[in-house]
């Protein structure tokens, strides 16, 4: 037994292919950014689509801020992450596909993080020694291994300090994209580092996908997976059939794994192939890394080529090379991944790497359900054309849900959107700090209303644009004047509209008001309002009865102040002259 782990071990050493730990790493220009970029085009094709939540989003809005290390930037083989950190604005889809660079670099000291060994959960991180000790020979120092599996790195299990800083993980994602909600400016960094993290993930996810980084082989210098993904492999091969692997079900670090289980069961690397030898004695072994895929009982074809079961070939046996002979037994054959092993390998797993990426970031775009209601300000008044708009950004769950526990509150990127008959929309920025409205302790744009004026036939909608993710309302018509007016008496005289049910009773001071006007609630009385028996001159030519239920008090039928009005002649006058805030009883 001993001789024949002394037999393994040389045979390891000879039919290895000689330092390269980063995945895809044939380019990491050009392999992972650009599977980064597919999945977010199979996510604009395929999820959003079909998820009636994300109706009327799109991920296409305006670029963002934040710290990017980026292809133009160079690249570093080993140190902490914050050895390149430039500040730039970028599109979405940009920071997304220059997440899948910048998560490799430095190269080297990234390379012991992004291993992930699902059959040894003691040591799920890159242990291969043969690695190690080459990559401390190349350093000319001893380097600490993190022990870090590319989950627990994922995931923001980092130590925290030294080289192995994590900043760019899921969960940092989470955290940057919520702060960057809630600050009162759109431009803010956290926008640019919650996109360039999930980036980042994606790059993780996708290092599942490479059987190396399922099957604790460091490969040194070279893995020919790795070696034979580039920009080319990847357009070629991105439309092809993916692994069934349920991506919408369970967490996203449930998913990581369940890819990197796969991938190890089904897909050699270089390194972890089979060992058949025959002893002296004439007993045949084969000896196996990984109890799977298995050789056991599969025949070749005349070529050397063994196939699964569904007929993607595993690898092919070589008996050509020199076949050493040594005290336990001779070297029967050696099983290597040649082009047409390699082909059958990328026809699934880049399309696969792709799927998952694409589910990475539909997990992270929280769902809002965004609502626009607008109501005339007085329909009693024909002439009036201020309505009240009011509007809600509710954040609505889904399973699996990442922002479950969150409270998502959103101070940035509201705008407006108006349309008026035969013209071109026009957006206004909204302000956290509403022209009629009081504002509320805590402004945001989860519930928000104001006072605008809009000609008849004007389509209205609002949009957030929060960080480039866009999301729509529903959209409404201002409708058309009515072509009839109500009778209106001289201005010497009180301008009314007859109430279609009993008034409330007056209150015994003032001029017309309800018994909601009160010292407490000013804002509701007519302007000039004393709280005294002697009624103010002249003001009930602004008073109008609205018929509909008080937004304070629950009653059916109120005054209110008719729009624009003077209370000494009933004149329309600009809105500023009207000492009052009849907004001020609105919700938020």
């Amino acid at each position: 037994m001993e001789n024949r782990r002394i037999l393994i071990a040389v045979i390891i050493v000879l039919v290895c292919i000689p330092f390269q730990g980063t995945a895809y790493s044939n380019s990491n220009v050009g392999g992972h950014p650009l599977i980064n970029k597919f999945a977010v085009l199979y996510f604009e094709d395929k999820i959003l689509p079909n998820d009636p939540l994300l109706a009327g989003t799109s991920i296409r809005g305006e670029p963002t801020s934040g710290y990017t290390w980026d292809e133009i930037d160079g690249s570093e083989d080993i140190g902490p992450r914050n050895t390149v950190s430039m500040n730039r604005n970028k599109l979405v889809h940009h920071w997304i596909e220059d997440g899948g660079y910048s998560a490799d670099e430095p190269e080297y000291t990234m390379a012991l993080v992004h291993f992930y060994d699902p059959v040894n959960p003691s040591k799920p991180y890159l242990s291969d020694s043969r690695f190690l000790q080459e990559f401390g020979e190349f350093l000319d120092a001893d380097f600490a291994n993190p022990q870090r599996s590319a989950v627990d790195w994922a995931f923001d299990r980092d130590l925290g300090y030294g080289y192995f800083i994590q900043d760019y993980s899921w969960n940092d994602a989470l955290r940057y994209y919520k702060d960057a909600l809630a600050y009162p400016s759109r431009v803010n960094y956290n926008y640019g580092q919650a996109w360039r993290a999930v980036g980042e993930t994606m790059h993780l996810v996708s290092d599942m996908t490479v059987p190396a980084h399922v099957r604790n082989d460091g490969h040194a210098w070279s893995d020919p997976y790795e070696d034979s993904v580039g920009s080319r492999e990847v357009y070629f091969y991105k439309d092809g059939p993916y692994l069934n692997l349920n991506y919408d079900q369970g967490t996203l670090r449930d998913l990581m794994i369940r890819i990197a289980t796969v991938t190890n069961r089904n897909f050699y690397s270089a390194d972890t192939t089979p060992i058949h030898y025959t002893t002296l004695k004439g007993d045949e072994y084969i000896y196996h890394f990984y109890p799977q895929p298995s050789l056991d009982g599969l025949t070749p074809d005349a070529k050397g080529y063994y196939y699964s079961e569904g007929g993607r070939v595993l690898a092919r046996e070589d008996s050509t090379l020199f076949q050493p002979l040594l005290t336990s037994g001779v070297l029967t054959s050696v099983y290597r991944l040649d082009e047409k092993v390699l082909n059958d390998q990328r026809r699934v797993l880049i399309p696969t790497a792709i799927r998952a990426s694409a589910e990475v970031l539909d997990r992270f775009l929280p769902r809002f359900e965004a609502k626009l209601s607008i109501k005339k300000f007085l329909p009693e008044d024909p002439e009036d054309d201020q309505y009240e708009v009011y509007t809600t950004l509710k954040q609505v769950h889904t399973e699996p849900d990442a922002w479950s526990g969150y409270d998502l509150i959103v101070r940035n990127g509201a705008y407006m959107v108006e349309t008026p008959p035969g013209g071109t929309p026009t957006e206004k920025p909204l302000s956290l700090t509403p022209v009629w409205a009081t504002p509320p302790a805590d402004p945001n744009f989860n519930n928000w209303a104001d006072l605008y004026k809009f000609k008849p036939g004007t389509k209205v909608q609002m949009k957030y644009d929060l960080g480039g993710y866009v999301i729509k309302s529903n959209e409404v018509v201002i409708p058309e004047l009515p072509t009839t007016t109500p009778t209106t008496k001289t201005s010497t005289e009180t301008w009314t509209v007859p109430p279609t049910s009993s008034p409330v009773a007056r209150a015994s001071w003032g001029c017309a008001n309800t018994a909601a006007c009160t010292p407490a609630h000013p804002e509701l009385c007519c302007p000039g309002t004393t709280f005294d028996h002697s009624p103010c001159a002249g003001c009930e030519l602004c008073c109008v009865w609205v018929n509909a239920t008080h937004p304070q008090t629950g009653q059916l039928g109120y005054y209110a102040i008719r729009a624009n009005c003077a209370c000494g002649t009933g004149e329309t006058v600009d809105y500023r002259s009207i000492d009052t805030n009849p907004w001020s009883s609105l919700p938020g």
